[in-house]
């Protein structure tokens, strides 16, 4: 007597649901991870553009501040630690006042140029700074000895004029949604020659 073959091994309509639930989760957990991934690596693209365009701008300081000549006198000591001025000659033998100078308000630092036929441009270099004018300022002044020419509150501003040595300059970038909050620092050294009166600042 021949053996009954009418039903078939296969899989029931329970463990398909099973399957399929299983299959599910896979699927969402892999969703998961691959929109974390991008996330960040999202961030870090925007860090990067963030950092590399705050480290252009502070080439251009550092190109400013070594091709100064020279730096100038500001109406107040006070004004120092937002404001960066200097003369600088030109390829045609002419001269510019450039002028770095942070606004604490709208958190934006700005470069004008001067030309001598008065001619002015004046761009935002950077944006989203959280510097603050004496706790935390964008400049610092000092001398050959490394003294600190505007915190000292003893130099007047022809002296912070006449004998920086070097600028120090700091940059606080606020985070955003895509980016964590980070500073840019950067100590640039004037020529020994720049000032006419530096010999007498020691």
């Amino acid at each position: 007597m021949s053996a009954d073959n009418s039903h078939e091994a296969g899989f029931t309509l329970v463990e398909l649901m099973v399957a399929a639930t299983a299959m599910l989760i896979l699927m969402a957990a892999f969703a998961g991870f691959m929109l974390m991934m991008m996330s960040t690596a999202s961030s870090t693209v925007k860090q990067d553009n963030s950092t590399s365009s705050v480290r252009v701008v502070m080439l251009q300081l550092q190109h400013d501040i070594q091709a100064a000549n020279p730096l100038m006198t500001l109406s107040s000591v006070s004004d120092y630690s937002d404001t960066l001025k200097l003369e600088m000659d030109t390829p045609s033998g002419n001269v510019e006042t450039v002028t770095w100078s942070y606004d604490p308000t709208s958190g934006t630092l700005y470069r004008t140029v001067s030309s001598p036929s008065g001619s002015v441009s004046s761009l935002p270099e950077v944006t989203g700074l959280m510097n603050g004018s004496s706790s935390n300022p964008v400049f610092s002044y000092y001398d050959d000895q490394g003294n600190n020419l505007v915190a000292s509150g003893t130099s007047s501003t022809t002296e912070v004029a006449v004998c920086t040595a070097r600028v120090a300059i700091s940059l606080e970038i606020s985070g955003g949604p895509k980016t964590f909050p980070y500073t840019e620092r950067l100590n640039v050294a004037l020529p020994d020659n720049l000032q006419p009166g530096r010999s007498q600042c020691a």
